[in-house]
């Protein structure tokens, strides 16, 4: 996806904040969603434009999000729900326009729903849209988060 939005004349970043744990999970599932969602993003995205990549650890920390937040055409707002179904896109013009299935995002929505997860929208048109997609984190991973190198549980550590 980086390589086709440099072809395109599309900034594309990523950030991994440090306190992101290890999910462990179907490793290809959440592949083939943050692919999906960054190529929808470089493709609907002109040059000049940018497709910012950024996983964080939720509020709560139960949650791994990744934002897929692009600088694109956007989407109307009566058409969120819309785009998640199969052979959907916007508008028909959209597809003549950039192509595609219409399969990526029901995609997306369904692999999610496989891994406990969820997606959200924010669009509109003209201004971009971000797609977040939350994980669940294994609770075992609290768990050793709380524990200090001698095994002992750090009640300070444990609540943050």
């Amino acid at each position: 996806t980086a390589a086709v939005a440099v072809q395109k004349g599309v900034r594309f970043s990523t950030r991994v904040d440090a306190d992101v744990p290890l999910i462990t999970s179907d490793w290809e599932k959440m592949r083939r969603i943050v692919s999906n969602l960054t190529s929808n993003a470089v493709k609907f995205t002109d040059a000049g434009g940018s497709v910012d990549v950024h996983a964080s650890l939720a509020p709560g920390g139960a949650e791994v999000s990744v934002a897929v937040r692009d600088t694109g055409i956007g989407i109307p707002e009566d058409k969120h729900r819309l785009i998640f179904e199969r052979f959907t896109q916007e508008n028909m013009s959209t597809v003549r326009r950039y192509g595609g299935s219409g399969l990526g995002l029901s995609l997306v929505r369904d692999l999610t729903g496989m891994l406990g997860g969820r997606v959200e929208l924010n669009s509109e048109p003209g201004k971009g849209s971000l797609f977040t997609v939350y994980f669940p984190v294994d609770e075992s991973w609290h768990e050793r988060a709380g524990q200090d190198e001698g095994g002992r549980h750090d009640k300070n550590h444990a609540d943050r």
